[in-house]
């Protein structure tokens, strides 16, 4: 249990934190809001995540690195789209796959990683307010408008600003993203560092 908890920190963390490097002040492009703005159903959602997780306690030093790849399942929800808003109403989806990877001791390997990863997220309502940049960028001042969800610890992703990119394919947005956090903290004596990457495709139809 204490490795998916550990692996789905890692996980959850695609549904709040979107990086966008481009300039923020950029000026919205009018064609680009005027587009965007719509009544979207929610396809799915793509993820590539690694999870890597070390531990330190007297000189003792133990690691896991957790990788997946999936495609979201059961896919539902609606997701309207204003100037400066994004609302999900009844968002839900499931994810059946498996982790993969391996642990160390003092850099020694000592076991591959490979167990079941399914979750299902329940349907769920919220809203973000966003900017447009340029033509094809998006900043979150308060996270994505799929909000974190809880931990098995208890905790949340903190929902920071964010962004990601869009494109039209057809009558499909496809917005990409790729996000990076690293979070220290030390727990009964023992420094525990997890540093968490994924990237992430979300596709909406728009009705």
């Amino acid at each position: 249990m204490k490795k998916q908890a550990l692996f789905l920190s890692g996980t959850i963390l695609l549904l709040s934190a979107l990086s966008c490097k481009k300039n923020q002040d950029a000026a919205p492009d009018p064609q680009a809001q005027q587009k965007l703005q719509g009544t979207y159903k929610f396809i799915n959602l793509t993820a590539h995540t690694q999870s890597n997780v070390n531990e330190s306690v007297g000189g003792v030093t133990s690691s896991t690195t957790a990788l997946t790849d999936y495609t979201t399942t059961d896919n539902a929800g609606t997701i309207v789209i204003t100037a400066d808003m994004m609302s999900a109403t009844g968002l839900t989806y499931s994810v059946s796959t498996d982790v993969r990877g391996a642990a160390f001791l003092n850099g020694q390997f000592q076991d591959s990683l490979n167990f079941p990863f399914d979750i299902t997220l329940p349907a769920t309502t919220s809203s973000s307010k966003y900017k447009l940049i340029g033509s094809d960028s998006l900043y979150f001042s308060a996270g994505g408008f799929i909000t974190s969800a809880s931990l098995p610890s208890g905790g949340t992703v903190p929902t920071t600003g964010s962004g990601g990119r869009f494109t039209f394919h057809a009558d499909t947005l496809i917005l990409t993203s790729s996000v990076k956090q690293s979070i220290t903290q030390t727990v009964q004596g023992a420094t525990i560092k997890s540093d968490d990457f994924a990237t992430e495709t979300i596709r909406l139809k728009k009705q």
